[in-house]
């Protein structure tokens, strides 16, 4: 199984790791925002898979999955998480500083299937932006 630390807020020292199933087990019954991003859970009985965080009623462990992906997820069968949304891309930092997805995160988290049937005639993605300005800058130069 794959093992992903999650900086908080950049900093390596607070990440957690989330590297089995009992340790993204423990994130969910936490709502762990950390883990948003990293990792799904699907629940077999409803059909729904959801972020780590979401905050609706926690469900029995033995009825539960993790998938990497969304793709992963729906084609297991499930579908999203009407609460928490999590076929829409997670908020990124306010003004305030909160926790912003890494860049690598975004990038992996792109739907391949979704981007190639929103092309422009150009071959352009016309879903919007990958990268924000600043990023943009600090990318450019």
């Amino acid at each position: 199984m794959l093992s992903v630390t999650i900086p908080a807020d950049g900093d390596a020292s607070q990440g957690r790791i989330f590297h089995d199933d009992d340790a993204r087990w423990e994130a969910v019954c936490r709502r762990d925002r950390a883990a948003d991003g990293v990792f799904l859970y699907a629940v077999r009985t409803t059909g729904v898979y959801c972020r780590p965080s979401c905050a609706a009623r926690l469900p029995r462990r033995e009825n539960v999955g993790f998938h990497e992906t969304r793709a992963d997820a729906e084609r297991a069968g499930f579908r999203p998480c009407k609460r928490c949304r999590p076929d829409h891309a997670p908020p990124q930092a306010d003004s305030g500083g909160r926790r912003k997805l890494p860049l690598v995160k975004r990038i992996a988290a792109v739907d391949r299937a979704e981007v190639s049937g929103q092309l422009n005639s150009n071959g352009c993605a016309t879903i919007g932006p990958l990268l924000t300005p600043e990023e943009r800058t600090d990318t450019i130069g």
